[in-house]
């Protein structure tokens, strides 16, 4: 399955959940093919008709609120097909903010090479917040930014990260290490 797959990278896997929501919305519209496909597997004609069962009344009862009665077909669409497919859909954009939120947080190390200084210290923010507030973060984006765009200039290139791919496979491939000094704590 697409979304198994360990390549995938956030804002991917956002646009697939995206697209599964929207699938199971189409589904739900469509319950009379899905009923007769099930129904032909199943070597069924027609569902189990059951008698309403209405409750005797006591001598100073009186039926003002009738219930609504559905037949079984309708029980079954409603309380069944229904509930699933909005389970499914309910957890897909669950699953789809969750992703979005992370992917916001982390949104400024794919646009290392767009912005200026001012603008990664702004949108680094975003992870100093995640971060308890983690104020040398932004300043390590600023290094991190001038250090790639130095090693951009040089004989042996690389390129700045566009997409959370890109990012992994310089991290992974090159060791972020060798792109950002030692973290030293001098306190």
């Amino acid at each position: 399955m697409h979304l198994q797959k360990v390549e995938l990278d956030l804002a991917e896997a956002v646009n697939l959940l995206k697209s599964l929501a929207s699938f199971f919305l189409e589904i739900r519209k469509v319950f009379d093919g899905y009923e007769r496909k099930g129904m032909e597997l199943c070597g069924l004609t027609s569902y189990k008709i059951k008698r309403k069962q209405i409750r005797k009344l006591k001598t100073d009862e009186i039926r003002d609120n009738e219930e609504i009665y559905f037949n079984e077909r309708d029980k079954f669409r409603i309380h069944t097909f229904y509930a699933i497919i909005d389970k499914l859909t309910a957890e897909m954009d669950r699953r789809c903010q969750a992703y979005i939120g992370t992917l916001e947080q982390f949104d400024v190390l794919f646009h290392l090479k767009d912005v200026n200084v001012t603008e990664l210290k702004e949108m680094g923010l975003t992870i100093s917040k995640a971060f308890c507030h983690e104020n040398d973060i932004i300043e390590e984006l600023v290094h991190l930014q001038c250090h790639l765009k130095s090693l951009n200039l040089g004989s042996n290139r690389v390129a700045i990260p566009e997409n959370p791919k890109d990012f992994i496979k310089m991290a992974q491939g090159e060791g972020i290490t060798r792109h950002l000094p030692e973290r030293r704590n001098f306190t």
